[in-house]
C-alpha cells in the first residue's frame, strides 16, 4: 500500500491538492487545478495497483464539489495499466450521468498507445495539450444545454 503524504503548494498549485505515492522508487503525483468550470489533474509518474487509489481520491475530491468536467493532464505520465484505465472508466461513467466527462491531455506516445491498443480511445477524448482539452469543453458545453432544453 502506496503512503499519501500531503504537502504544501506553491503558485499554480496553490488551489490544489497533491498526492505522492513511492512507486519502486519513482513518485505518482497528482495535483489539481481548477479553471473556470473544468477541473485539471496533472499526473506524473505511473498508474497503477500501487496509485490508482490516490488518482480516485484525487478525482472524488474534485467532483464531489459538483465539477462534472475534468481534464486529466498526461504528460507527464509515463504508464497506465489496466486498474487505472478501470478507474478512468468508472469516472468517466459517473460524470457522463451528469453532464460531464474525462478529457485526456498531452498523452506520450506511449500512454496514447494504451489507449489505442485497448479501444478507449473511443471512449475518451485525446487531445495534444491542457488548453485544448479545456476549450473541448467550453465548445460541448451549449450542446449539453441544448439537450437539456430539448429534453
Amino acid at each position: 500500500m502506496g503512503v499519501r503524504e500531503d504537502r504544501e503548494l506553491e503558485g499554480n498549485e496553490a488551489d490544489g491538492a497533491l498526492f505522492e505515492v513511492p512507486i519502486g522508487g519513482r513518485m505518482f503525483t497528482v495535483t489539481t487545478q481548477q479553471q473556470g468550470t473544468v477541473a485539471i489533474l496533472h499526473c506524473v509518474g505511473n498508474i497503477d495497483a500501487s496509485s490508482v487509489e490516490d488518482l480516485k481520491t484525487a478525482l472524488h475530491d474534485v467532483t464531489r464539489g459538483g465539477v462534472v468536467r475534468v481534464v486529466l493532464d498526461v504528460a507527464a505520465l509515463t504508464f497506465i495499466d489496466s486498474i487505472g484505465l478501470g478507474a478512468l472508466i468508472a469516472a468517466s461513467r459517473r460524470l457522463r450521468e451528469q453532464d460531464g466527462d474525462i478529457t485526456i491531455a498531452a498523452p506520450s506516445r506511449d500512454v496514447q498507445s494504451i489507449f489505442e491498443v485497448t479501444r478507449l480511445h473511443r471512449h475518451f477524448v485525446l487531445l495534444p495539450d491542457v488548453a485544448a482539452a479545456c476549450a473541448h469543453f467550453v465548445a460541448a458545453a451549449p450542446k449539453v444545454a441544448s439537450k437539456r432544453r430539448a429534453g
